[in-house]
């Protein structure tokens, strides 16, 4: 029995050991390790924006789908508090879908804009590995750049970055602390609720940086 919880506690300890690796490389938000939220805004940005706000809908890679809904529910209620009027990525879809615009596009940008009488639109991607679980630990790692960029030009008006993170588990100590880490674990994996909560608090930290503009 010694013997067989050894070799599962070494493999535990590998398994852990692996995720952290693969988490840092696979990561492109390493540099901001140890800052809270990276800010790149030049002086003088407020002036560019309007008092109206597109959130355009977030892509996401296959490994970060389960979160794009959630940031943008969450990126719209926090550019609601800034902005006197600000439209939700459902209702740019529609705009965009029903007069075949391209929003990757700067002229179909533009149109969207012109069709929505709305002036500043922003962005949000996601970056990293997402939701790890290897029996024992379970936890989420996701990068968040929201922008609003400038119109007609490669430029932006300001850009926040953060990397958000929250896990549960570890490595077992003894028997009774390898099924209390399973369990914990497991059920961090299969609560629903964490992946918006981890979103939310990445969004709330990055816009707790941008002025309330009207």
């Amino acid at each position: 029995m010694k013997t067989n919880y050894k070799n599962f506690l070494s493999l535990a300890f590998l398994l852990v050991l692996a995720s952290c690796k693969t988490v840092g490389e696979s990561s492109p938000f390493n540099f901001l390790e140890g800052s809270k939220v990276q800010i790149d805004a030049p002086p003088h940005y407020v002036q560019k924006l309007s008092d109206c706000v597109l959130v355009l809908p977030v892509k996401a890679e296959k490994n970060l789908k389960p979160y794009q809904e959630a940031l943008e529910a969450s990126l719209l209620r926090h550019v609601a508090e800034k902005f006197n009027r600000a439209i939700p990525a459902s209702e740019v879809r529609k705009v965009a879908d029903s007069n075949m615009l391209t929003l990757s596009f700067q002229k179909d940008l533009q149109t969207l804009r012109e069709r929505m009488g709305c002036n500043t639109i922003v962005t949000a991607r996601l970056i990293g590995p997402g939701e790890k679980n290897l029996i024992v630990w379970s936890g989420h790692e996701v990068g968040i750049e929201i922008t609003f960029p400038e119109a007609m030009s490669l430029g932006h008006i300001w850009q926040g970055r953060h990397v958000t993170s929250r896990s549960s588990g570890g490595i077992p100590l003894s028997p009774l602390g390898a099924v209390k880490d399973i369990a914990g674990a497991q059920l961090f994996a299969l609560d629903n609720d964490v992946a918006a909560s981890v979103i939310g608090d990445g969004v709330r930290k990055i816009m707790s940086r941008f002025p309330k503009v009207s």
